[in-house]
């Protein structure tokens, strides 16, 4: 899978000794372009990891070695994996559909999110489950993020599905 690269001053350049364990999915309620406006701005305090496009393409704006602030802090989180005494963007890596929560990402987003999803579990060895790979409102409840039209439940069996060969 081809990966554009932009670039943010958005996010901090190591974890600061913590492990990736969970795979965070999230909806930028707007276009890419105004996505991409807005974490490229540093007054935005902003980014993710990666935003897919309305066609489908993946685009990195933070390496996955580095820190993306897309979490903000915990609100009542629902999530297994959260440790409060830490903030949650150190050990998540963020992935975002451009569109809206109302209409989901659509289907070229959303096989794009599994390959991508199913990628990132292999490079980090996590195994995907409801655990590593999770909607943005189980860390914070006080969002809908990524909305009930993102499938988490299709979105991991898409991902735990093995490759065809070529």
């Amino acid at each position: 899978m081809e990966i554009e690269k932009e670039y943010t001053p958005n996010f901090w350049p190591d974890r600061k000794g913590e492990i990736v364990r969970g795979i965070v999915i999230h909806v930028t309620e707007g276009s890419y372009e105004s996505a991409k406006d807005w974490i490229t701005r540093p007054e935005s305090s902003a980014s993710y990891n990666f935003i897919i496009k309305e066609d489908g393409t993946p685009v990195q704006f933070v390496p996955i070695e580095s820190a993306a602030w897309a979490n903000g802090l915990a609100v009542d989180p629902k999530w297994r994996g959260i440790n409060r005494r830490v903030n949650a963007n150190l050990y998540t890596v963020s992935i975002a559909y451009a569109g809206t929560a109302a209409l989901g990402p659509n289907i070229q987003q959303f096989f794009t999110l599994a390959l991508l999803s199913k990628s990132l579990a292999a490079q980090l060895n996590l195994i995907i489950d409801t655990n590593t790979l999770i909607p943005h409102n189980e860390i914070r409840a006080d969002k809908t993020c990524p909305g009930n039209r993102c499938d988490l439940k299709a979105l991991r069996y898409l991902s735990s599905l093995s490759l065809a060969a070529k």
